[in-house]
């Protein structure tokens, strides 16, 4: 796709090196046009009058499918508004919804959420923890599922 003449555009998400050192690289080299979100963050927008349940059903495959290790995971999540009564009650469903993910090995159907790539990949997410609890965020904690210590990270309103 990155030599073919006939097409005049690449639209890419991924990695920053991948992003800058091959497909920049080749999009300049051959005069296409580019969009390239490297290391992306997506955002899930959520506004006040959505169908809570309905919303929140879909955030273990958005937001915790493949370890949340793709370019389509949800990694942010912005609720729209300042009814603190429909935060509260919406972050209450993603936290109950969260704590009931099954995690293990994950080529087991049964399993929800598997591992994270490696080591650097887990120290990086304990590492935004940290941050957020830094920057006085408050850690909401489940003990039904102890493997998902950190199950919903909410800003200090």
């Amino acid at each position: 796709m990155l030599e073919h003449k006939d097409i005049v555009g690449i639209t890419f998400v991924g990695s920053t090196p991948t992003g800058k050192d091959v497909i920049y690289k080749k999009c300049g080299e051959t005069g296409k046009r580019v969009i390239a979100q490297c290391g992306a963050k997506n955002f899930m927008v959520i506004m006040s009058d959505c169908n809570v349940k309905a919303t929140v059903a879909r955030f273990d495959d958005f937001f915790f499918g493949n370890a949340g290790q793709r370019c389509l995971a949800g990694a942010n999540l912005l609720i729209v508004g300042d009814d603190n009564k429909f935060y509260n009650s919406f972050m209450d469903e993603v936290v109950g919804m969260s704590s009931r993910i099954k995690v293990g090995y994950g080529l087991d159907e049964s399993i929800q959420m598997g591992p994270v790539r490696d080591k650097e990949k887990r120290d990086k997410i304990m590492g935004y923890i940290e941050i957020g609890i830094k920057e006085k965020a408050k850690l909401r904690l489940t003990e039904e599922n102890p493997r998902l210590k950190a199950v919903s990270l909410i800003p200090a309103l």
